[in-house]
Order: structure tokens, then C-alpha cells, then sequence
């Protein structure tokens, strides 16, 4: 959920009446079958409109995507009780 809320709200912010799209699946193992989970995804570098146009979006800087998917992370990890919040202060250092 935390990697569509992010798509989704850095392209909302260049347009807002607009509906990102993006596909996504869940990986949970690596290379050598070990635990390491994370995300594949297809997102379009752009938006529809609610008439069905594709607007293309580019030259969003990388960073926005990373700085507000690293937030998203901590906070459900801190809700979710997996992490304290002076152990997410540390990670971001």
C-alpha cells in the first residue's frame, strides 16, 4: 500500500485531476531464495485524465519518490509496532 500511496501522491501533486496508474507484485524471496522482500512494479510516467487522455509527466526528480516512500515505511513499521520510533530516527541518520 505504501509504494501506490507514493505514486500516487507525487503524480497527483503535478496534476491534480489526474489518476496515476500502476501495477504491482509483491516479491518476498531473492536471487538465492532468501528472505528479502519487496515490490515489482509497472508505473506509466504519466496520468489520465477522467476523459481517458494520457498526459505524460516527465523529470519528476527520483528523490521525491524515495524521500516519501522511506516515510511511508517508517511510519507503518513504528504503527505496526515492528520498530520504536527512536530506532526509526536512527535509521534515517
Amino acid at each position: 500500500m505504501a509504494a501506490w500511496e507514493t505514486v500516487r501522491e507525487v503524480f497527483i501533486d503535478e496534476c491534480e485531476e489526474a489518476f496515476p496508474a500502476m501495477i504491482s507484485g509483491i516479491q518476498t524471496f531473492g536471487d538465492l531464495i532468501n528472505w528479502h522482500p519487496h515490490i515489482h512494479a509497472i508505473v506509466p510516467c504519466g496520468v489520465f485524465l477522467k476523459n481517458g487522455d494520457f498526459v505524460a509527466i516527465d523529470g519528476i526528480p527520483t528523490e521525491r519518490f524515495l524521500a516519501l516512500w522511506k516515510e511511508k515505511v517508517f511510519d507503518l513499521l513504528i504503527r505496526e509496532e515492528k520498530i520504536t520510533p527512536e530506532l526509526a530516527s536512527d535509521m534515517r541518520r
